[in-house]
């Protein structure tokens, strides 16, 4: 009876708190209207946890080269489609050195096709065309060095997002391993929530919640996808995954809210 009694008053409550919202949740109101009910023949309730929302795919770029940038072309917030060239580099001293590579390999293949010649007419040593031959594969294997190298003067998308931070500009010489701006994919985002560890045994992949976004007062569908499977010692909480069942317009990584997972309590 008295189990009855505090769920009306918590009902009602959310009630309230949602008609003083103008019909928008709030993460209060999320907290307040907590599930209590029975299912099957255990008793469940409502655990509320703090979930953050973050990007699946983030990364930050970083220089190879120890070269002059020559181009940017979004700013900060610019969106960018997979392939795009984010940052390019000026090569201009590396395509020289790559034509000397070509141009060594040119000269090492035509020793070696003349020995070849010669050697029909057992006018060459054995050694001198083994030599040349070596001598050719090492200038090939310069050539695609450089090909490599140059390679690495364009940096280009790897997914379709949003560019969120740059911390370089064109004409800054750029040292390798420099960090050079921040990629996310904004359509792609999962929740982490942090769960005590005393009701992790409950709380299994497939289960559904919901989840009420602080920053828009929206709340969600989610689903249980995994666990990260190691526990906090001195928080005595784990990280568990979450993706949301139907991707939420408003909803940007970072943000953060809570979220009520109807468990069922153990006899």
């Amino acid at each position: 009876m008295m189990l009855l009694a505090t769920h009306s008053i918590r009902s009602l409550a959310g009630v309230l708190i949602l008609l003083s919202t103008g019909g928008r949740a709030s993460a209060d109101a999320c907290t307040v209207a907590a599930p209590l009910a029975t299912v099957g023949s255990g008793r469940s309730h409502g655990e509320f946890v703090r979930v953050i929302v973050r990007s699946m795919e983030q990364i930050t770029v970083s220089a190879e080269l120890n070269a002059r940038i020559t181009q940017m072309p979004q700013r900060e917030g610019d969106r960018f489609q997979s392939g795009d060239v984010l940052i390019a580099f000026d090569c201009s001293r590396m395509a020289a050195e790559r034509d000397a590579s070509v141009a060594t390999f040119k000269s090492a293949r035509a020793a070696n096709q003349a020995l070849r010649a010669l050697d029909r007419y057992k006018a060459a040593s054995a050694l001198d065309l083994e030599k040349s031959g070596y001598d050719m594969e090492k200038a090939e294997a310069d050539v695609r060095a450089m090909d490599a190298r140059l390679a690495s003067c364009s940096i280009r998308a790897p997914f379709t997002g949003r560019i969120v931070e740059k911390t370089a500009n064109v004409n800054e010489l750029a040292q390798p391993n420099q960090p050079l701006a921040r990629l996310i994919n904004e359509e792609r985002i999962e929740v982490v929530l942090t769960v005590p560890s005393s009701i992790v045994t409950r709380v299994r992949e497939g289960m559904k919640f919901r989840v009420c976004v602080d920053e828009t007062g929206d709340m969600h569908e989610a689903i249980v996808r995994q666990s990260t499977g190691l526990i906090d010692p001195v928080s005595q909480t784990v990280r568990m995954i979450g993706e949301f069942v139907d991707h939420p317009q408003r909803v940007l990584p970072g943000m953060s809210g809570s979220a009520a997972l109807d468990v069922k309590e153990q006899p």
